[in-house]
């Protein structure tokens, strides 16, 4: 037996919603999308359309600049292991690192940023939470 919304109609967005994409929580947002852009097909309308109409002709966008460096997932690896046998914190989750992110993004335009704070090492939570 395949995955519930399978073999359903795919235009029937608020009972896939109720009886399916609820559970998911947020992993159901890119099926949700989805469900939309097919009625958007369908219906050869934008999906501003179909949620309402249009509200704005601009909208302001952030720059999500994570945390730390923008590295892969081997280089994640490498990384949390060199810096948990030292003992000390990598040095782009210092706050001059943000700082020069910040400045980076803002230099290219961006008047709104975000940053995910995480703490990147368990055994710092202490530190950082002061």
């Amino acid at each position: 037996m395949g995955w519930g919304p399978i073999g359903r109609d795919p235009t029937n967005i608020n009972q896939l919603h109720y009886d399916h994409l609820w559970q998911m929580q947020g992993r159901g947002a890119g099926v949700e999308i989805a469900l939309w852009d097919i009625r958007g097909k369908q219906l050869n309308a934008p999906m501003h359309e179909l949620l309402g109409g249009k509200l704005r002709d601009r909208i302001r966008v952030y720059c999500d600049c994570h945390s730390g460096a923008h590295w892969t997932r081997e280089d994640y690896a490498r990384r949390w292991q060199e810096t948990r046998a030292s003992g000390q914190l990598d040095p782009v989750y210092e706050t001059s690192a943000y700082v020069s992110m910040a400045q980076e993004v803002v230099a290219e335009g961006y008047t709104a940023i975000k940053f995910d704070l995480d703490v990147p090492n368990p055994w710092k939570l202490d530190a950082y939470d002061r």
